[in-house]
């Protein structure tokens, strides 16, 4: 935390943990935080920094999931197939809107052959971005993992948290990956101890 100046808000930095072996995605985040600086960032500008560079972020975490065996190549080559596939269709039927229109003859029912073309390759575009690219152990792992996060939804919402700091730290970060981060506070702020 750094000092702050008269009524205004701490601010709070990044800064760089002990060494550590680090996987690719650990990698592509510590260097996009600190190459080139000489202060640490503050966390403002840390997550901005990391939400304008998150490609390289992706292709790691994707790369790791790949050589876990939690993506199925053949669902990934079919979903960008199918993205691919959808513009092809999307991009003729604006070619047919543009014949319609020029050719007026044709009549207004014309229009509906690009617009059905329109709307498959909407269609296309939509299924092939939210095809999941699973394989069956990556779909087991996203089942226990959901099950964890419905039980750490559900221990926040009863208000049966650890009472030692340590395991509250511990799973702290568990909460906020799996989203359930504003239960948790919320529980925590009803602790005698907290």
């Amino acid at each position: 935390q750094q000092a702050a100046g008269f009524l205004k808000s701490p601010r709070f930095v990044v800064r760089r943990g002990r060494a550590a072996l680090l996987a690719p995605h650990e990698l592509v985040v510590r260097d996009t935080l600190f190459s080139g600086k000489d202060q640490p960032p503050r966390l403002d500008k840390a997550v901005r920094t990391l939400a304008m560079k998150l490609g390289g972020f992706k292709t790691a975490v994707k790369q790791e999931l790949q050589a876990l065996g939690y993506l199925d190549a053949d669902r990934v080559d079919g979903a960008k197939g199918l993205m691919v596939a959808g513009s092809v269709v999307m991009a003729f039927a604006m070619a047919g809107f543009v014949v319609v229109m020029i050719n007026r003859g044709l009549g207004e029912a014309a229009l509906l052959i690009p617009a059905a073309f329109m709307a498959s390759g909407l269609v296309m575009l939509i299924v092939g971005a939210s095809f999941s690219t699973l394989s069956t152990r990556g779909w087991r792992a996203a089942i226990r993992w959901d099950a964890y996060r419905r039980h750490l939804k559900s221990q926040a919402r009863e208000r049966r948290l650890p009472s030692s700091a340590a395991d509250v730290n511990r799973l702290l970060p568990y909460a906020t990956s799996l989203g359930v981060a504003p239960s948790w506070l919320k529980a925590l702020k009803h602790m005698p101890d907290a």
